[in-house]
């Protein structure tokens, strides 16, 4: 695997927690760093793929979801969230859609 050295400025606090979790992990900083960017969602996976992650996604009671329903519904999500500049929190989902 070829790496690519990065150089990026932390807050005081940010640079703390990094330190600490290096030290609790037993690796470097760097280590943790590429492991929490390996746990985040990729911001071109499918809206089911992020929501997955994102430990909000649960299987329908039920029969499995056609993969032409799971198509539309990715496709309906898409053109929901497709003018948004920030992520949609699930608590704002919610209440967006009781709007």
């Amino acid at each position: 695997m070829t790496m690519v050295r990065k150089q990026l400025y932390l807050e005081a606090e940010q640079e703390q927690k990094l330190q600490h979790l290096a030290a609790d992990w037993g690796c470097t900083e760097a280590q943790v760093i590429r492991t929490a960017l390996d746990r985040l969602p990729d911001p071109r996976g499918s809206v089911r793929d992020r929501l997955r992650a994102a430990g909000i996604l649960a299987p329908k009671p039920g029969p499995a979801p056609t993969r032409e329903e799971i198509i539309r519904v990715e496709a309906e999500l898409e053109r929901m969230f497709a003018d948004r500049k920030e992520p949609l929190g699930l608590a704002e989902a919610v209440i967006e859609d009781r709007r």
